[in-house]
This record gives structure tokens, C-alpha cells and sequence, in this order.
């Protein structure tokens, strides 16, 4: 009786993390996305203290952004390369190009 008590609670804390929203296939707010898919790299800032070096002059518009979630990037050094992420669908790819143009602006203001 007391394993089968177990099992179901198991069972059940299982289901429930399932609901989270936790899971990226069901996030819509690109700054949800943003701080899942780009934070660790990134910071809450966008270009993030490893990467501010390398910050671009003008910021990159819109378009521009997108097609890095899309495609990716890769240059000839390490420091220069980020992740595609074709996974996400259209309208969680335009969430987080427009959460990353809005950082950019901030940035740009400061």
C-alpha cells in the first residue's frame, strides 16, 4: 500500500511539472524566451559583460536579428559564434527579435 502511495505521488508530481511553463515549446513572451535561450550569455542587458566588446556600431536592426536566430553565427574564432535556434516557431522567433531590438535601443540610449 505504501509503495503504490509512492508510485501515484510520483505519478503525479511528474504530471504537474509537466505543466510548467518552464517548457520553450509554450513560451510566447520574448523575454521569457530571451532570459531562457540568450541570458547566459547575453545578461538582462543584451550584449552581456563577455560580449560588450564586440557590441555593434549602428545596433543591429530588426531583420538583422532575426535572421541570427534563424541562421546562427560563425566566424573564424571561438568568441564569435552563436547558436541557430530554428526550433523556435515564427511568432516566438518575432517575440524575442523584438525583446532583443527593444534591449538594443536601451543599450543604444545609454
Amino acid at each position: 500500500m505504501l509503495r503504490r502511495s509512492y508510485s501515484l505521488l510520483f505519478c503525479f508530481a511528474f504530471l504537474l511539472t509537466g505543466c510548467s511553463n518552464d517548457d520553450p515549446r509554450r513560451m510566447t513572451s520574448g523575454e521569457d524566451l530571451y532570459n531562457y535561450y540568450c541570458q547566459s550569455c547575453h545578461d538582462k542587458r543584451g550584449p552581456g559583460a563577455r560580449f560588450e566588446r564586440y557590441h555593434t556600431q549602428p545596433p543591429l536592426e530588426a531583420h538583422q536579428v532575426l535572421l541570427l536566430f534563424r541562421y546562427g553565427y560563425r566566424s573564424g574564432d571561438e568568441a564569435h559564434q552563436m547558436p541557430h535556434f530554428n526550433m523556435l516557431s515564427d511568432r516566438q522567433t518575432t517575440a524575442l527579435t523584438n525583446h532583443v531590438v527593444a534591449l538594443l535601443q536601451q543599450a543604444d540610449q545609454k
